[in-house]
């Protein structure tokens, strides 16, 4: 857990980013944000838990996505935060064909939300953002048949390098050592 750095109307001053125990996710609070707790009071602090596979199972999903192994309990549940705050889940081993998601848990209709999630492969990290605190994991697939990777918002292959010419001056290596 961690405390959160707000004014009197629940408005956070100093960005705070919260890490779960096994370093594989965490959420960014940014400074700007309004985060109130479920009965509209400023959000004193925020916590994470990791959820075992076990307690995963008894939460029903459908759909062709499977649990792909990392979910975690975010606290206070029902806080809710404007604008959006960012989680991101690590994937060392994230395959090429494979689609991610990262779904919500809401327990008034029982069912999983999925979240606009985007894949960043020059990391390696998975992000969605989520406006409200409750159980999140990360959800995995395979991609439709024919399906690209920028139709399924997933796993899109890493950009071509762009050349830097050569420099022509001292301005030019000095540019080109900063870039």
């Amino acid at each position: 857990s961690v405390d959160l750095y707000i004014n009197d109307m629940g408005v956070v001053t100093q960005t705070t980013v919260l890490e779960s125990a096994d370093q594989l996710a965490s959420i960014a609070i940014g400074e700007g944000v309004t985060a109130m707790d479920a009965s509209g009071a400023p959000l004193s602090s925020v916590s994470m838990e990791t959820l075992s596979a076990e307690h995963i199972s008894e939460m029903p999903f459908s759909g062709t996505m499977t649990f792909a192994g990392m979910a975690y309990d975010f606290q206070p549940d029902g806080a809710t935060f404007s604008p959006a705050v960012t989680i991101t889940f690590t994937v060392s081993n994230a395959e090429w064909g494979q689609q991610y998601t990262v779904r919500e848990f809401d327990t008034t209709t029982g069912t999983w939300i999925d979240l606009p999630t985007t894949y960043h492969p020059e990391s390696g990290t998975i992000s969605a953002s989520v406006s409200r605190f409750c159980c999140i994991a990360l959800f995995s697939g395979s991609m439709p048949n024919g399906a690209t990777a920028k139709e399924t918002k997933t796993m899109a292959a890493p950009p071509e390098p762009i050349p830097t010419p050569a420099p022509t001056s001292q301005f030019g290596i000095i540019y080109n050592m900063i870039v």
